[in-house]
């Protein structure tokens, strides 16, 4: 977990805790914390990075990985939009008739 702090991310791992055993370390409390507080939205984002890349021809063909995620960044702008366009033209529509 250290090395997830050196790089600069936040540790949100789920850690086991029972009754009579208790987290001790200071990076394993900090890791459940964070899992407590970001751990729900955790499938959220999974999941709209998935449906972005099912979209999108299920695989990003690229060669390094950074280009693949500034691809699904785009891929999701332009989602955005296309829905946005999609809200205006049904509300233009309905207001018309």
């Amino acid at each position: 977990m250290q090395k997830i702090l050196d790089i600069g991310l936040i540790p949100a791992i789920k850690m086991k805790e029972i009754f009579r055993v208790k987290i001790k370390h200071p990076l394993r409390q900090l890791s459940k914390e964070n899992w407590l507080k970001y751990g729900k939205k955790r499938y959220r984002i999974e999941s709209l990075f998935g449906n972005i890349n099912n979209k999108a021809n299920s695989v990003f063909k690229v060669k390094r990985e950074d280009i693949a995620k500034k691809l699904a960044i785009a891929w999701a702008i332009l989602w955005n939009f296309y829905m946005i366009l999609i809200y205006v033209f049904f509300l233009e529509q309905s207001h018309r008739s």
